[in-house]
């Protein structure tokens, strides 16, 4: 067990244009995030620098004893398995144990919320104070001012009955 971010998205979230937008943005985020000193790398976490950002995948990891487990984010919705094969939505997780990439991965996430809107949903382990790294670094790319309410105001309505 360790503390992890979850996200899940519709089966039919594969507009190109909105990944793309997500996919510029995640460049920003992540030579920010090198700017501030956290070492980005590819999905292995054995090369730093060569994260992952293409028409197909974000695909990133901590390096080398800063990794954990790789965030990836497709433009196609990968196909569901068996098990699941009756969900509506495909659901995905990063387990980053406090690693300095986790800033990245609160970045990455809210830009993919932000983008996606209800297409996507987000939870993590942690609560928001935990998030105010990925925060900051969001903030500090897109000069948006994210809080959970403005970000999470679907899943907060639903978890208040509103």
């Amino acid at each position: 067990m360790g503390y992890t971010h979850y996200y899940a998205r519709t089966l039919d979230s594969n507009d190109p244009e909105l990944y793309d937008k997500v996919r510029k943005g995640f460049i920003e985020l992540a030579k920010q995030a090198e700017l501030n000193g956290i070492t980005v790398a590819d999905a292995f976490g054995e090369k730093a620098g060569a994260w992952q950002a293409d028409g197909e995948r974000i695909s990133f990891n901590g390096f080398e004893n800063e990794s954990c487990e790789t965030f990836s984010f497709t433009q196609i919705v990968p196909r569901q398995p068996a098990w699941r094969e009756n969900e509506k939505t495909y659901f995905d997780f990063t387990k980053t144990n406090y690693r300095a990439y986790d800033a990245l991965v609160c970045a990455t996430l809210i830009l993919i919320k932000d983008v996606y809107g209800s297409q996507v949903e987000v939870s993590s382990d942690g609560g928001w104070e935990e998030w105010a790294e990925g925060v900051a670094l969001y903030n500090s790319v897109f000069g948006k001012e994210v809080t959970p309410e403005k970000l999470f105001a679907e899943e907060l309505a639903h978890l208040s009955g509103k």
